[in-house]
């Protein structure tokens, strides 16, 4: 031992057959020895038996408690006295038995995981080393996620080991950010919703990088804007913050087309909604929502503008414009030039307003007809004109008269009536008659309606009070001669 005692020793080995096991049995304290072998013989560790063997012998020390193996010596060729020493220690079976609790990792890759080992019965003071180092402390910290075997070693130099296995949560992911816009533009109905996985539920939700906590995923009546997401767990883990916008509504929008009213005064106008934007189906009102249509178009309608109120699926509306016009009245004058030699009256007119170009179609005495703007080569008598515009729209002149004088002015007759138009009663003056005169009236359709025999220089009273209102036509005839004035009664 230690204090070079001899615990025990023996002899007689020197015939033992090659290969022989020699087994000794002893009980030794736990502490450090000497194991020594001495060649007594003088033949020395020679292998002699075994013929020229360089190594006689292979020597163990195994303990038992433990099946530990404490030494090994082999005994190599030596002359007489020859002595090998093989220093070995006997250590105390550990009678301690651990057991260990452990804290998991919070967050995935984290280093905040935690091991304790303790220790029932054995033989203090213990040191414990996870692979660092021994330490005076049970308890490790800063752990990742991993296997980690710890050594106990007591006041006798036992030593015991356990296994520590710290896990962590799979990673917190927001795997899915699915976002809906604002429906129409100012309705701040736009939403965001979350899909999660990982980490240790359950989960809390934020659009403002973690300012405010929700416990559902789905966020509503969000108004147009970027935010940040982020999701945090219950071990208060949490994701990155993520960017999620929400546009504004586009609501509906769109424009019209316009037919304009064919003639002056109608009601065939039309306007055609055409929507650009929006959500089928839509209905459309052109008086403000008093009434609505599926149709996208209004007919019927006078000159004027409106205002179409289309309304989507989605209840969004949007208004468009437009103007329906009317082109002017159809107005128009004629200039008449009076029958002086026979066939040689004519009339001119002027047309304005309405959509050009025109056409004419003329009627009159002796059932003359024409297309052209301007007439001549006329004998008197009444004339109507009807102009038609581009568009189909009408205009009629009525009652256009070319007196004749036919031979009359070639002998200097003439004669005035006034007031022309008047309520019946006319004045007739005659000038340079040296006959007498017929007078007669007829009425547009050639019926004769007063009739007279007038003496020549004379001014004349006429009365057709009695007779409608209308167009007139004053013949006066003197022997060969003939001329007619057109007189007008309201």
């Amino acid at each position: 031992d230690g204090s070079s005692n001899v615990l025990l020793s023996g002899s007689g080995y020197s015939d033992v057959a090659g290969g022989e096991l020699i087994t000794v049995n002893t009980c030794l304290d736990p502490g450090c020895y000497d194991f020594i072998i001495n060649d007594s013989y003088g033949d020395g560790m020679y292998g002699s038996q075994w013929g020229g063997c360089s190594i006689d012998g292979t020597y163990d020390i195994t303990q038992d408690a433990t099946a530990t193996n404490l030494a090994t010596i082999q005994a190599v060729n030596s002359d007489f006295g020859t002595q090998e020493i093989n220093n070995f220690c006997v250590v105390s079976p550990c009678t301690g038995t651990l057991s260990e609790s452990h804290v998991d990792v919070s967050c995935n890759g984290a280093s905040d995981g935690s091991a304790t080992i303790s220790v029932t019965g054995g033989n203090a003071p213990f040191t414990y080393d996870i692979g660092s180092g021994p330490q005076a402390s049970n308890t490790f910290n800063g752990l990742t996620a991993g296997s980690y075997t710890v050594t106990v070693i007591d006041n006798g130099a036992c030593s015991n080991t356990i296994n520590v296995v710290i896990s962590e949560p799979s990673a917190l992911v927001i795997d899915a950010i699915n976002t809906v816009d604002e429906t129409c533009a100012g309705t701040s109905d736009g939403s965001i919703n979350l899909t999660v996985s990982g980490g240790m539920s359950p989960y809390q939700y934020s659009i403002d990088c973690g300012t405010v906590f929700q416990s559902g995923a789905s966020f509503n009546g969000l108004s147009p804007n970027t935010y940040s997401v982020t999701v945090s767990d219950a071990n208060g883990c949490s994701t990155i913050c993520t960017s999620a916008t929400i546009q504004t509504g586009s609501g509906v929008t769109g424009s019209t087309n316009v037919t304009n009213i064919s003639c002056n005064g109608m009601t065939d106008g039309s306007i055609q909604a055409v929507t650009t934007n929006g959500t089928a189906p839509f209905t459309y009102s052109i008086d403000g929502g008093a009434t609505t249509q599926a149709n996208d178009s209004f007919t019927g309608l006078s000159a004027g503008p409106y205002t179409i109120t289309i309304t989507d699926a989605n209840g969004c509306t949007g208004t468009v414009n437009g103007t329906v016009t009317e082109p002017s009245v159809i107005t128009g004058s004629s200039s008449v030039t009076d029958e002086l030699s026979g066939n040689d009256g004519a009339i001119d007119i002027t047309i304005s307003g309405g959509t050009a170009p025109y056409t004419y179609s003329w009627g009159g005495t002796g059932g003359f007809t024409s297309s052209s703007e301007d007439i001549s080569g006329l004998t008197t008598g009444t004339y109507t004109v009807v102009v038609t515009d581009a568009n189909g729209c009408t205009f009629q002149i009525t009652d256009i008269f070319v007196d004749s004088s036919v031979g009359l002015l070639e002998n200097g007759y003439s004669f005035s009536i006034y007031p022309n138009p008047s309520n019946g009663t006319f004045k007739l003056e005659l000038l340079n008659f040296d006959d007498a005169v017929e007078l007669s009236i007829v009425d547009v359709t050639g019926r004769l309606v007063y009739q007279s025999r007038l003496s020549q220089n004379t001014i004349f009273d006429i009365n057709i009070e009695d007779k409608a209102a209308g167009t007139y036509f004053v013949r006066l005839q003197s022997g060969d001669y003939q001329t007619v004035k057109q007189i007008i009664k309201h």
